[in-house]
């Protein structure tokens, strides 16, 4: 440690303080803080440290948003100090902010050491193989709505043009009706998957662009956590009891497609060539009430009233997701073809030196709230930022 203090003491560093989500004007980031004290007293007076300000709102927009507006802020102070070490210590989603910012840095400011403070970094993988009965799902979906679309399209056009149908076809044209319709409901249907599945994808590819780390070379992280933290843990189970629950109430949907076809098309084989075993119980309404509805056609009714009813509830599960209070505002539909959840380890950044402090709150926390928000007033964790600033700081051949 002596060759660092002996560094520190020749080393000028321009430290940037980043707060988290829904803390705009956080005490920890202003003059007089514990931590600023500690920087001071550690790396010493002539340090430079700054607090940056963001909306606070818990959006991916706004944390990209965030992000750019961090990167021209430290193009513009930095230009003030410009033989300071440039390093950022940020908390909660703040360390997100800093991420995006490091991509959106130009070669004037060199951001190559952040510090994350309780971060749960957000990862954003493309799904590239959907489950198929998730695309069964969706076909069926589109298919529903493909004939809405095509009812709709039928009755106005007897209503415009009442002439054109005539109330008694023939033969020939009820022919051309029938592969009239058939046609306009096949159409109705690509058009409108092709048209959905190409704006989902687009979107969806658009926002995991975005959300990417980027390329980690000549970066440097620490990452500071207590063992146990209620952001990180909450976010967790939130990822798994909506958008994984969402995905499952999909797969089963397609699941249970199964089943349904294969009764509906025997029941169609016996009415037309075993009718009497038709009437049993199992595949007629006529040993049940009263009536000649098929029990087949129940059975499809009661799936697409299912579908929807299973629709709805998967369109609101990531709704719950997405919350204020959650991962932030995101499409629904999103998170179909998105992998979103947080870590508190981003191994995937590849940086060229990760160093990940896990702590016990200990006797230091006791009766002072949640571990989240102590983790910037603990000493332990002040001395370990000192340690790694001086070391990570340093020129390699006095490390």
């Amino acid at each position: 440690m002596n060759s660092g203090i002996s560094v520190a003491d020749r080393t000028k560093y321009l430290i940037t303080l980043v707060h988290g989500t829904f803390a705009k004007g956080a005490p920890w980031t202003l003059g007089g803080s514990s931590l600023r004290n500690a920087l001071l007293k550690g790396l010493g007076s002539d340090t430079n440290i700054q607090n940056f300000e963001w909306s606070g709102k818990n959006t991916h927009k706004a944390r990209l948003s965030a992000g750019k507006d961090l990167a021209s802020f430290l193009e513009r102070t930095g230009a003030s100090h410009p033989d300071s070490r440039h390093v950022v210590i940020a908390h909660s989603h703040g360390g997100n902010v800093a991420l995006y910012a490091r991509k959106q840095t130009s070669a004037r400011v060199s951001l190559a050491h952040i510090v994350c403070l309780a971060t749960p970094f957000l990862r954003c993988q493309w799904r590239r193989r959907l489950p198929v009965f998730t695309h069964v799902a969706w076909l069926i979906v589109c298919l529903y709505f493909a004939g809405l679309v095509l009812n709709v399209a039928a009755t106005a056009a007897a209503f415009l043009f009442p002439a054109a149908i005539p109330d008694k076809p023939s033969n020939l044209q009820a022919v051309a009706l029938g592969i009239a319709a058939i046609a306009g409901f096949v159409g109705a249907f690509a058009l409108l998957y092709c048209l959905v599945r190409r704006y989902l994808t687009n979107r969806s590819k658009k926002l995991a662009e975005a959300l990417a780390w980027g390329e980690g070379d000549g970066l440097n992280v620490l990452t500071v956590a207590y063992t146990r933290d209620e952001a990180r843990t909450y976010l967790t189970l939130l990822d798994r009891l909506t958008a994984k629950t969402s995905r499952r109430i999909w797969q089963g949907l397609g699941l249970l497609l199964v089943p349904v076809a294969i009764y509906v098309a025997i029941s169609i084989y016996l009415l037309a060539y075993h009718p009497q075993i038709f009437s049993g119980p199992f595949f007629s309404t006529d040993a049940l009430v009263a009536g000649d509805t098929p029990l087949a056609a129940y059975v499809v009714g009661f799936y697409l009233i299912l579908l929807l009813l299973a629709g709805l509830g998967s369109y609101l599960l990531p709704l719950m997701r997405g919350n204020p209070y959650g991962y932030g505002w995101e499409r629904p539909s999103t998170t179909l073809l998105l992998d979103i959840d947080a870590t508190d380890r981003p191994e995937e950044l590849k940086a060229a030196t990760a160093e990940h402090y896990r702590i016990a709150l200990g006797e230091f926390g006791k009766g002072k709230g949640l571990a989240h928000s102590l983790v910037y007033e603990d000493q332990r964790v002040h001395d370990k930022i000192v340690e790694w600033i001086v070391h990570s700081c340093a020129p390699t051949e006095a490390r």
